[in-house]
């Protein structure tokens, strides 16, 4: 995943890849944003660069927490410009331009080009300003940095969308908050190093078992066993958690544990967890690597050492 908007955003919504050519438009009765106005929008973006935590599902306090979609509507709203809660609305609002001016909403698109995976604001001078789960908050970056997943902008009427067109705001289950809390934390000690042994009561290392525990524990839902082996045990018959019997059921913060993995345990023992964090990807801590993100690849999919999935749906007592 691309670096901020590669690697940050889990919040993805399919979305036709014409949205800005072919998506028919409404008719709008005001005009758009003027200069002035696109230049107080920005301001007012900016303002919470390194001020606001990202947060899923936020799109109503700056104070609680803002995720990717959210902070735009969050500071559209600040000047009377009203869109709902979706990458769609927000993709069909206003009207598209080539020539970008500050207060435009900029789109990026996910690698293949076939959907939308993210969305912020300019603010001139070749940037821009989202909520990225990555960085873990409102942040500024270089737009020029993201080119290759760049897919345009609109310009926003002033009246925003009608009343009869605004809808009710999507409230993510519970279950897949606390995935997005789980890997949210877990990003955070991208880098860490790898020691055997080492304990969650430290960050300065961990083996993959301890980082899982210390990433679940961050994120509020209690305190996991401390072996691989027996988290998984644990979890298979604990009502805290839901098995996942389908590779392509899982999602982000979706635990995954491994078999057969290192020369040091016995054949069909479970000796590695990984957490899940969207797009066929896992992070984990790796001998010799530290904490890293990778790929899903067939190795990790064999039957041979897929051991199993579990989601937590409430938190450990």
């Amino acid at each position: 995943m691309i670096k901020f908007w590669k690697k940050s955003f889990y919040v993805v919504l399919l979305l036709s890849v014409c949205f800005l050519t072919a998506m028919p438009l409404k008719a709008e009765a005001a005009s758009l944003v003027t200069t002035s106005q696109g230049e107080a929008i920005a301001k007012t973006a900016l303002s919470y660069a390194g001020n606001v935590e990202y947060k899923y599902g936020g799109y109503s306090s700056a104070s609680q927490g803002l995720d990717n979609k959210g902070f735009v509507k969050y500071v559209l709203a600040k000047h009377g410009i009203n869109v709902s809660y979706s990458m769609s609305s927000l993709a069909a609002a206003g009207s598209k331009v080539t020539s970008l001016k500050a207060g435009d909403v900029v789109f990026f698109s996910n690698r293949s080009g076939s959907s939308l995976s993210a969305v912020g604001i300019y603010v001139g001078n070749g940037y821009f300003v989202g909520s990225s789960s990555y960085f873990g908050g409102v942040v500024k970056k270089k737009l020029s940095a993201y080119a290759s997943v760049y897919y345009g902008a609109r310009r926003m009427s002033t009246t925003g969308e009608s009343s009869n067109n605004i809808t009710t705001p999507t409230t993510p289950s519970q279950s897949s908050k606390y995935g997005s809390s789980i890997v949210d934390k877990a990003k955070r000690y991208l880098g860490v190093p790898y020691v055997f042994g080492s304990s969650a009561t430290s960050s300065s290392s961990f083996d993959c078992s301890s980082f899982v525990q210390r990433s679940v524990y961050d994120a509020g839902l209690g305190k996991l066993p401390r072996t691989a082996r027996s988290q998984a045990s644990y979890l298979a018959s604990s009502s805290n958690a839901k098995t996942i019997t389908s590779k392509s059921q899982l999602q982000p913060g979706d635990l995954i544990y491994f078999k057969n993995m290192g020369s040091h345990v016995a054949a069909g023992t479970v000796s590695h967890v990984a957490i899940y964090i969207g797009n066929n990807k896992i992070i984990q801590a790796m001998p010799n690597k530290g904490v890293i993100i990778s790929y899903m690849t067939s190795y990790y999919t064999d039957s041979s050492k897929f051991a199993g999935a579990y989601r937590l749906v409430k938190p450990i007592k």
